[in-house]
């Protein structure tokens, strides 16, 4: 931190964007590329009353996509249009040039069918029931039921414990965020 003093406040903003830390070479000059922008045009990066608006800039340059990039989406986007387009007309024209199909006989389809299936299938209900009552005793309902509440235990203590994570992350960056806004703010009250 004792560094900082030798970077001008637009730097200073740039830097605390980036998390406290200095920029690379490319950041550095792409930084310098924005802020000589800003100077050419008449405004102040370094006046204290114009922090607010260099840190908006500085924050989209960290979390934005380069022009570059965004081109390059747009290129491969078109190109995947242009694919899928081609695709459905060589579709379209198989479909085209492809001979109609013959009508099929439903009765004898389902003649076919009726033939494989067996003529009756029977079925003892009594011995099913006693089946299922040999099977669904009380202590098994009991132990079933024992087993549903711990596998819910287990998960609410692990939903707590994932969202206390979560919860810690987003303090943290809410924290970080007003500190921003302090220091930010720091030149207006002057």
């Amino acid at each position: 931190m004792a560094d900082k003093e030798m970077y001008t406040r637009a730097e200073q903003l740039f830097m605390t964007v980036l998390g406290d830390r200095c920029p690379n070479e490319a950041e550095k000059l792409e930084r310098d590329s924005l802020l000589g922008v800003l100077k050419k045009t008449g405004f102040e990066p370094d006046e204290p009353s114009n922090a607010a608006h260099v840190l908006m800039l500085a924050w989209s340059w960290a979390h934005g996509t380069s022009r570059a990039d965004v081109l390059k989406l747009l290129y491969e986007s078109k190109i995947d249009l242009d694919n899928a387009v081609k695709d459905i007309n060589a579709a379209a024209q198989s479909v085209r040039e492809s001979p109609s199909t013959a009508a099929i006989d439903a009765e004898s389809v389902a003649r076919a069918i009726q033939a494989k299936l067996p003529t009756r299938i029977a079925l003892d209900l009594e011995q099913v029931k006693a089946v299922l009552r040999d099977s669904f005793s009380i202590l098994w309902a009991v132990g079933a039921g024992v087993l549903m509440g711990i596998f819910f235990w287990f998960g609410m203590q692990y939903e707590h414990h994932h969202q206390a994570e979560a919860m810690a992350s987003l303090k943290t960056q809410i924290g970080n965020q007003q500190d921003t806004i302090r220091q930010c703010l720091l030149g207006h009250r002057k």
